[in-house]
């Protein structure tokens, strides 16, 4: 299981993790997978690619926000999230985040 915000709102509370179920094929790939270019050159994230275990509609609040919250939001999703230099690099990263995790 990996934790995740796969819903909720931003107002309210940024950062309630919920618990999520990673859907993986026989090969051990998730099948939802959303690669996106990191927000501020990959200051806060650490990388210019990131690879998130869900569908674009998916993806929770922070990761591209302002400061202060991007700053947060990586502080705390830091383990969970496939990064890279490129987007390839960023979905090998999250298969191998996945492989640790159990999923």
């Amino acid at each position: 299981m990996i934790y995740m915000e796969p819903t909720g709102s931003h107002e309210t509370d940024p950062f309630v993790k919920e618990e999520h179920m990673v859907t993986l094929n026989r090969r051990g790939e998730p099948y939802m997978c959303t690669i996106v270019m990191s927000r501020y050159s990959g200051v806060y994230s650490g990388a210019k690619w990131l690879a998130f275990p869900l569908w674009n509609i998916e993806l929770p609040d922070g990761w591209d926000e302002d400061d202060i919250t991007c700053m947060e939001f990586w502080q705390e999703y830091e383990d969970i999230v496939g990064k890279g230099i490129t987007p390839e690099d960023a979905y090998a990263d999250l298969l191998k985040k996945l492989e640790k995790t159990g999923n």
